[in-house]
């Protein structure tokens, strides 16, 4: 019953804030709990998509992934307010830790809610600390540092729900599902993943080359124009 009324509001509260705010903002673009991480993968789509929802654009959010999912991450991670990017850099750094929580949270005795919770937060806290590690002592920018972690906490979900399919499949179907072909889709996703991260880290450079042209170009003084143009004879 509680997962039934926490889903019941989670679908009223998106109907509601599309009636009240405009475009995507009320939900999809803001406290959607699934956006944090879509935005983290969706920033190198294998395939891009055209955004047939907002026509036009009314300019409900920041850095809209429907505008360019290729550099609307790494518009968030480099924004200039700190306190905006921090919190996406923070997600990701927290993300492979409350993965690996999730997949071996200890047997416990019925009630003790608290213990789970400060289990999440020590595998959180261990996970935030070893980005922060990275991030002081390498030179990874923070668009591939967050890919990074991206990638690792990506292959750390299917590492675990690789076995728990397969031990389903065993416990419904009777169906042996041999360790081979266990590995065999970690591989695969392995894969996926490195080919990911290597587009992904491909494309920070070039963005911050052109954000940097882009900062020049702004505070460069307008010259005054020319009172007469010469014309060569």
């Amino acid at each position: 019953w509680v997962v039934a009324v926490l889903i019941l509001i989670a679908l009223g509260a998106a109907f509601a804030g599309g009636l009240v705010f405009k475009g995507k903002s009320g939900w999809c673009g803001s406290i959607c709990p699934l956006v944090p991480v879509q935005r983290v993968y969706g920033q190198t789509p294998f395939v891009a998509v055209a955004n047939a929802h907002c026509q036009p654009c009314v300019g409900c959010t920041q850095t809209c992934f429907d505008l360019d999912p290729h550099t609307a991450y790494l518009e968030d991670v480099h924004d200039d307010d700190q306190r905006y990017a921090g919190f996406r850099r923070l997600f990701v750094g927290v993300f492979p830790g409350f993965i690996v929580a999730f997949y071996t949270m200890p047997s416990a005795p019925a009630g003790s809610t608290v213990a789970m919770y400060a289990y999440f937060l020590q595998c959180m806290l261990v996970s935030a600390g070893a980005f922060l590690v990275l991030s002081s002592l390498t030179n990874l920018p923070p668009g591939k540092l967050t890919a990074l972690f991206g990638a690792v906490a990506f292959n750390l979900y299917y590492w675990y729900n690789t076995t728990n399919v397969a031990a389903q499949m065993h416990t419904s179907f009777g169906w042996t599902v041999p360790a081979s072909s266990v590995w065999l889709v970690r591989a695969v996703v392995l894969l996926l993943s490195l080919v990911w991260l290597r587009r992904t880290y491909h494309k920070e450079p070039r963005f911050l080359a052109e954000r940097s042209v882009a900062a020049t170009q702004a505070v460069r003084p307008r010259r005054a124009a020319p009172l007469l143009q010469l014309q060569p004879e």
